[in-house]
């Protein structure tokens, strides 16, 4: 029965280390409110790439590589912008 026990704990603990995670990250994404950018008039080069200067911008704020997680809207039509959950 202790050789059960024994192998049980791994699996129990690597749950609990993953819902406890889960719930930060919850707390997190709680913390988050919609926030517009205006980075004003698009420029004329073609070269130009909005999107990829938009997750740029967003990855040097959250510090983080996967920041497109946090775009909720790219405006690239008529004005340079995007709208992203982050924190205050």
């Amino acid at each position: 029965m202790a050789k059960h026990r024994a192998l049980l704990f791994p699996y129990v603990f690597s749950i609990l280390i993953l819902t406890m995670s889960l719930l930060c990250k919850a707390v997190d994404d709680e913390d988050r409110k919609p926030y517009i950018f205006y980075l004003g008039s698009l420029p004329n080069d073609e070269a130009f790439s909005p999107l990829s200067h938009q997750i740029g911008i967003l990855e040097r704020v959250v510090e983080s590589t996967s920041a497109s997680n946090f775009l909720i809207r790219s405006y690239n039509r008529s004005f340079n912008g995007f709208a992203a959950k982050l924190t205050d």
